[in-house]
């Protein structure tokens, strides 16, 4: 039986994609660029539930006007 992954373990996969891309503290991905990197074909709620954890936990930060745009924080880089 599989055990899903949890939404810490889907955040730390997406700051992995920051980490191959050698994105710095401001700088920032695409959603489209995040979750078509995720995790080898991972499952979409998975997708959303670790981009929703970094978000929350200040690992990544969106811009009002610019809601597919997710810069990587310094608290986001110290945890890649």
């Amino acid at each position: 039986m599989t055990t899903l992954p949890t939404p810490e373990e889907c955040a730390r996969n997406i700051l992995a994609i920051y980490k191959r891309q050698n994105v710095r503290t401001g700088e920032m991905l695409l959603r489209n660029a995040l979750q078509s990197n995720f995790v080898n074909g991972g499952r979409a709620d998975d997708f959303s539930a670790g981009l929703d954890y970094c978000v929350e936990n200040g690992w990544l930060k969106t811009k009002p006007d610019k809601t597919n745009m997710y810069f990587l924080t310094e608290v986001g880089f110290a945890q890649s």
